[in-house]
């Protein structure tokens, strides 16, 4: 009875085994060319999905999934796509053959004939838009293919190295995404796998890396400034020239092969490929590319593929596949992004982003178990992770990055010169290499401001720990403090920021006037611009977003200013006998021989931002503010209240507004404008006045205060017009990018962008400043030279030549932030 039972126990257990398994019908697609397929796609007609390719170019389909579909299509970029009647059943893999494109001839007469196949679509469908509501899954990979040189003791650990050569990213994320534009849009991820070696490629929002048809134009950062019109709509074309090439006929279905090409070079316009269907007069395949001539920023090329994934009727999503050659200072890499939208709604749907915000809940069933489900359709049933080194234990609410940044480096060496993150039982400490803290004044002479990370991130909170020592060695004063940031309750994130110690602060709180700058005007050409007074304080800032787009930062701070004085004339050039005094001399509240009175102070701030199209990342239960280019408005109320005589009394309140307008082909317009005023002033310190971000230096300065970030003069001395009563300054910006300096003929190689603008500054108690400036960027892809003139109150010209560096700074510190 029991050999009995046990057979029919095995038995089950069998029949169980093999149910759970799932059967695949593989289908290995080549090329009749020498090019190898490793990306190929399959879709059907009426299927709600298409099928990616493994790297190996081999497509994985379920068992019976496509049997019942008929006209099935299958392609991939730089060939021509083959129709094949049905899926036939077989047990081995199915192989199919595709040819390479042909080399085209553009002629006149293509070129009328291809106008004429593709007139018809812009017709039909010229008022699509690309709303969409549903779930996504998106495959990243990055593979590192190249880098200029190996450094002993620093290749594999500050860069990479030639250990590192291969594939370095592999992510998976499965969303659900909820999209009205590029400023409107949130996303729920569902289960996510996330590592390699650089953890950013693999972080970014699915919708960031997915650009539409439907739209008329596409944005690229960071590999461009500018916006791409999409040959594909009617409204760019007269920037494009359409070729019949070819075409490819299967009983009697008809797809022709239009290839586009901008019609004026070494512009910001695509060159492609388009299959139109004869029978619907609608793109079934759209194939982008870009090289640096069309002036994008540090990459070889881009190459844009969208596929439909349905062949008659309306589209409901497309199905895309992004390669991206990056080239930056000789290290080369090559990023993937396959992306398949699932259960889409339609284009036309009535629903669409809702005025107030959802958190939308994740399952609790969620899991990386749940990404299995899809292999065959993203991956080719293999995993993400295959080949990929340096890979950590992945789960999908815990997931580890391995950073080249995370091998075990000599203790000295990190501290010094490269810096290395040390891994604890909780958390990790993030050192910053000795020669990033080094400078000098002639407060201090040379000092050492030296400081390291502690990091503690859990499910719930991230805790960051910032210990700062401060050392001059002409002042000789040890200067200890310490910040504490700790951010909670990811659904709807609340920060605080404690802060304490003793701080050389700049009189302007924003420290326009960078150290490193200063210290190199200090020793080389004997220009102190850099102003500072000694803090002993303690602050807290809490910051919480109360409203979709409405955030709110409560700031209060006490402390006790000091003034200081020179005491080091150190200078590699001179005597240091031109140096000027460390105080600015604004009689009768601060002088620069006796500097002002020690104080006390206690400070108090509101403020209010309200970002239009806010956008958020949902993640692991994690709620993440994106940026938008939408105009943000901004209330400041800050009141200094004092108790004895001598402490700040006064109230201040300042509104501003900040706004990006892109000009369809022109370029981009910013603007950014404040007006602020001090009132129920009863005793006020310079430290408190309101002070303009001007440059006295030959460097670029970029302020963050502004939205924008314009809120900058580019020769407007640093105090001479700072004020306790009233002031209004504008600042007007428009980058031409590409379109002005792209048009003639011996610079349009140059790939320069260029841009002008004004500045304006009214002070009621002191006058105005105007300034007008006219500058070209991407120089050699990396500088930006600017030149500037200023007229002040007096009617005295100025006139400075500034250099800066490409680098978008904002956007990386997004990037790093997510």
């Amino acid at each position: 009875m029991s050999k009995r039972l046990l057979t029919i126990l095995c038995a089950v257990l069998f029949s169980l085994s093999l149910k759970g398994q799932r059967q695949f019908q593989y289908i290995r697609v080549i090329s009749t060319g020498e090019e190898k397929i490793t990306d190929a796609i399959l879709k059907a007609e009426a299927a709600g999905v298409c099928f990616f390719s493994s790297e190996e170019g081999v497509i994985s389909v379920l068992s019976d999934s496509l049997y019942s579909y008929q006209d099935i299509v299958v392609s991939a970029p730089r060939h021509n796509l083959k129709l094949i009647g049905s899926l036939p059943r077989i047990k081995d893999t199915l192989e199919i053959t595709l040819d390479p494109y042909s080399k085209p001839e553009f002629t006149e007469e293509r070129r009328l004939k291809g106008f004429a196949k593709i007139a018809p679509f812009f017709l039909l469908h010229k008022k699509q838009n690309g709303t969409a509501q549903g779930e996504i899954l998106q495959k990243r990979r990055a593979y590192l293919t190249d880098i200029p040189i190996n450094v002993k003791g620093v290749s594999g650990r500050v860069v990479p190295g030639e250990n590192d050569i291969g594939k370095v990213v592999g992510a998976l994320r499965w969303s659900e995404v909820d999209y009205t534009s590029e400023q409107m849009f949130q996303e729920q991820v569902l289960a996510r796998i996330d590592s390699g070696l650089f953890r950013d490629l693999g972080n970014f929002s699915s919708l960031e890396l997915v650009w539409s048809t439907y739209r008329e134009e596409f944005t690229l950062r960071p590999f461009s400034n500018l916006s791409y019109p999409v040959p594909i709509r009617q409204k760019n074309v007269l920037d494009y020239q359409y070729y019949l090439i070819d075409s490819v006929q299967y009983g009697d279905r008809k797809f022709y092969r239009i290839d586009v090409l901008p019609v004026r070079a070494r512009t910001s316009l695509f060159h492609g490929t388009v299959w139109l269907d004869s029978q619907t007069n609608f793109v079934v395949e759209t194939h982008l590319g870009l090289l640096p001539e069309n002036q994008v920023n540090f990459v070889d090329s881009i190459n844009m593929h969208f596929y439909d994934n349905r062949l008659n009727g309306p589209v409901k999503g497309a199905s895309q596949h992004t390669e991206i050659w990056i080239n930056l200072l000789g290290y080369k890499l090559k990023f993937d992004v396959n992306t398949v939208v699932l259960k889409d709604s339609a284009a036309k749907d009535s629903n669409r982003y809702p005025d107030k915000f959802r958190v939308i809940e994740t399952s609790s069933s969620s899991s990386i178990d749940s990404l299995d489900y899809f292999s065959s359709v993203i991956n080719g049933n293999t995993s993400v992770l295959d080949k990929l080194n340096n890979t950590s234990t992945i789960t999908s609410r815990n997931y580890k990055v391995k950073s080249i940044l995370d091998e075990k480096v000599d203790f000295a060496r990190a501290f010094f010169l490269t810096g290395a993150n040390y891994y604890l039982n909780k958390g990790y400490i993030e050192l910053v290499p000795l020669g990033l803290s080094l400078g000098f004044n002639t407060v201090e002479g040379w000092y050492i401001n030296y400081r390291a990370h502690y990091h503690l991130v859990k499910n719930r909170s991230k805790l960051r720990f910032t210990p700062y020592l401060r050392y001059g060695f002409a002042s000789r004063r040890l200067l200890p403090r310490a910040k504490l940031e700790y951010e909670f309750n990811p659904e709807s994130p609340i920060r605080f920021v404690a802060e304490g110690g003793v701080k050389y602060q700049q009189f302007n709180v924003l420290e326009p006037i960078n150290p490193l700058v200063n210290s190199f005007y200090s020793l080389a050409l004997q220009n102190n611009y850099l102003k500072i007074f000694q803090k002993k304080y303690a602050k807290l800032l809490i910051d919480k977003e109360v409203l979709p787009g409405l955030e709110v930062l409560f700031f209060f701070e006490i402390g006790k200013r000091t003034a200081l004085y020179n005491n080091s004339s150190f200078t590699f050039f001179g005597d240091g006998s031109e140096f000027t005094p460390n105080n600015p001399d604004r009689a009768p509240v601060i002088s620069g021989d006796q500097g002002f009175l020690t104080h006390n102070y206690n400070l108090f701030d509101i403020k209010l931002n309200y970002q239009f199209g806010r956008r958020y990342d949902f993640v692991n239960k994690k709620l993440k503010r994106l940026p938008s280019a939408l105009p943000r408005v901004s209330l400041l109320y800050r009141r200094g209240f004092g108790f004895n005589d001598g402490m700040p009394n006064y109230n201040f309140v300042r509104m501003s507004f900040g706004s990006k307008t892109r000009i369809h082909k022109v370029g981009l317009f910013e603007s950014d404008i404040a007006v602020g005023g001090f009132y129920g002033k009863e005793h006020m310190e310079f430290a408190d006045y309101q002070h303009f971000n001007g440059v006295q230096t030959a460097f670029i300065n970029y302020a963050y205060d502004g939205w924008t970030g314009l809120r900058q003069f580019s020769t407007l001395p640093y105090y001479d017009y700072s004020t306790d009563q009233t002031y209004a300054e504008i600042h007007l910006k428009h980058r031409f990018l590409g379109w002005l300096l792209s048009k003639p003929k011996l610079i349009r190689e140059l790939n320069l962008q260029s841009y002008v603008g004004v500045n304006y500054l009214y002070v009621s108690d002191v006058g105005q400043y105007t300034e007008l400036f006219i500058g070209a960027e991407n120089i050699f892809k990396v500088l930006n030279v600017q030149t500037a003139m200023g007229v002040d109150r007096n009617g005295t010209l100025r006139v400075n030549v500034l250099v800066g560096i490409n680098f978008d700074y904002m956007f990386y510190i997004n990037a790093t932030n997510r």
